[in-house]
């Protein structure tokens, strides 16, 4: 059930967003058009600014000068190019430097081999810890804290979440 209750919450925002983008009045608000299902309360026009946004001549017709203006100048293609180009280069490198410490890790004669594992390790399990304490600390009371520390401080009888 709460995982449901989870998902809904995550999932709720998309499922409100997607049909509004197709909304054809300058607000960002369901019409009474759209909740009819009348065709004429729908519009791409919000994908169209959006795919045009920053070519030169973005009114022009939809033929072939159209689409080398939007390859050479539109904001989204620009950023999909350097995302492709920082993807590639950053997966060659990471396979590189992977590869070649794998290899020298390998190694038991190699010095100070613990202490680099435990390096590159640990943003995988950092996380992993820290999510376990903040979990246990916000489940825990002021006296279940202390219990079996053979010392019970003032608040022991206090019951409530540990931030309150």
């Amino acid at each position: 059930m709460l995982c449901g209750l989870i998902f809904f919450f995550l999932i709720a925002p998309i499922v409100v967003v997607i049909p509004l983008s197709f909304n054809a009045e300058p607000y960002f608000t369901f019409t009474d058009k759209m909740l009819s299902l009348d065709p004429e309360g729908y519009s791409m026009r919000w994908y169209d600014t959006l795919l045009t946004f920053g070519m030169t001549n973005p009114d022009a017709p939809r033929g072939w000068s159209w689409w080398v203006d939007a390859w050479q100048n539109a904001k989204w293609v620009n950023a999909a190019k350097s995302s492709i180009i920082i993807g590639v280069f950053s997966t060659i490198v990471a396979t590189v430097l992977g590869t070649l410490a794998a290899l020298g890790l390998s190694r038991p004669e190699m010095p100070f081999r613990r202490i680099i594992m435990a390096v590159l390790i640990s943003p995988m399990i950092v996380p992993i810890i820290i999510t376990a304490t903040g979990m246990f600390f916000s489940t825990r009371t002021p006296a279940r804290l202390w219990a079996g520390s053979g010392w019970s401080p003032p608040a022991a009888s206090w019951r409530g979440p540990i931030w309150a």
